[in-house]
């Protein structure tokens, strides 16, 4: 930024703290938001002023420069709609060349790696290779990977027939020009000391399967970014997300974080343990962490958790913050947790422990969609954490849930209701 150039972030939404906790803007001292949503003119966002493109317009001028904190492929939807509206490209501090044809979002964007598969989306037709159909070399699975993606992309730019099929995750909009790895997935299912009420992997009662425990024996993480590097798959703004079940009892633990240090990195812990080497990788706007808490009382955590840990928990969630790491605190709802005492304990112990947002999820496996008492507590969870100044987001709720149910629709609209109405927690 040269001296009397602003900087204002476009967009006063969900993503704003992953780009946040991604380091982006990280410095850069932003003076406000901007969003075209009239309803957030004159309000504030993690703590600046939200105001329309026509005031940054008159009170910056030209000095305005802007950061689309939209994910793609919707920021390259407002980058376009900024150039229209006279904005230079020069001045969008994120700009990328783009082209408008057929695409998917996670066939483009993301790859996740773990024991059994390489793949770019949850969806059973979608492009993946099985580490049982390979020779369990690290460059000749990629290759496979990487060819079979490559030939989906191109059916589905041209209208042909894919492996993808009519997926509604597929769409004309605007692109980016190159195919390159923006999200990194690492998950496998390493041990854990918690026996969470929901969980259906490994924990402190399931055990690690046999082929999980070949995978970790011969599988080289470094070797598999560094081939990535190679094929010039990753960049400087690709976001790592380890997700291993519980990383820090892990022996290998350091290796795997010297393999991913460079990059804007996001680690799932469930901070029983604090770890140093989280805080060297992540501190200081180079990642963060989420840790899903799932509780707003000891009593409530230890039924769900199965381990009475609630305080240390908390206790380790501060320390980390104290120190520079960006904690993003998690909540599951299930039944156990479903009442208003879990909720205020939980935004009370949040905002003390100084994380950056929350994220509301429900449970992945439920049979049933979520209740009209979840959607209120859900709702009542958001907005206290808004009148705190606290980011929020919905994970695993909707599209990608077991059911597909609309319960993100249902608390979209239980949430417009409370704001129209002036129920406000």
């Amino acid at each position: 930024m040269k001296k009397g150039e602003v900087l204002v972030l476009y967009g006063a939404g969900k993503n704003v703290i992953t780009e946040l906790t991604a380091g982006k803007f990280w410095g850069l001292n932003p003076e406000c938001f901007c969003d075209t949503d009239v309803k957030k003119h004159g309000t504030q966002y993690i703590g600046l002023p939200v105001i329309s493109l026509e005031k940054v317009k008159k009170t910056y001028g030209n000095e305005a420069k802007f950061y689309i904190t939209l994910d793609t492929p919707l920021r390259y939807d407002v980058q376009e709609e900024l150039i229209n509206q006279g904005v230079d490209k020069n001045r969008i501090v994120n700009y990328e060349s783009v082209s408008k044809y057929r695409s998917c979002h996670y066939l483009k964007t993301w790859m996740g790696v773990g024991d059994y598969s390489i793949c770019s989306c949850c969806r059973s037709m979608a492009p993946h290779i099985l580490w049982s159909d390979t020779d369990k070399t690290i460059s000749g699975a990629l290759d496979s990977y990487i060819e079979v993606r490559d030939e989906a992309l191109a059916a589905i730019r041209s209208g042909s027939p894919s492996i993808c099929g009519d997926c509604h995750c597929i769409e004309e909009r605007y692109w980016s020009i190159e195919d390159t790895v923006e999200h990194f997935r690492f998950h496998t299912q390493l041990p854990c000391q918690l026996s969470c009420s929901y969980c259906t992997v490994v924990n402190a009662k399931k055990p690690q399967s046999q082929q999980t425990r070949e995978f970790i024996k011969w599988f080289s993480l470094a070797d598999f970014v560094k081939y990535l590097e190679e094929r010039e798959l990753l960049t400087k703004n690709t976001r790592v997300t380890v997700a291993a079940v519980e990383i820090t009892i892990f022996p290998k633990k350091d290796e795997y974080f010297d393999a991913l240090s460079k990059y804007s990195i996001c680690i799932d812990t469930n901070a029983v343990i604090y770890d140093e080497k989280i805080v060297s990788i992540t501190a200081n706007g180079k990642g963060d962490i989420c840790v899903s808490v799932d509780a707003g009382t000891r009593e409530t955590f230890q039924k769900i958790k199965g381990l009475d840990a609630y305080d240390k928990v908390w206790k380790n969630i501060k320390r980390y913050t104290t120190n520079g790491v960006f904690v993003v605190a998690k909540y599951i709802f299930v039944s156990e947790n479903s009442d208003d005492e879990n909720v205020e304990g939980f935004i009370y112990e949040a905002g003390k422990a100084g994380v950056i947002g929350i994220a509301v999820s429900a449970d992945y496996n439920r049979k049933e969609p979520l209740s009209d008492e979840q959607i209120r507590l859900i709702v009542k969870m958001i907005m206290m954490a808004e009148n705190r100044n606290l980011s929020t987001q919905k994970i695993g709720i909707g599209d990608f849930d077991a059911l597909e149910s609309d319960d993100s629709s249902r608390i979209d609209e239980f949430y417009e209701y409370a704001k129209s109405n002036s129920v406000f927690y």
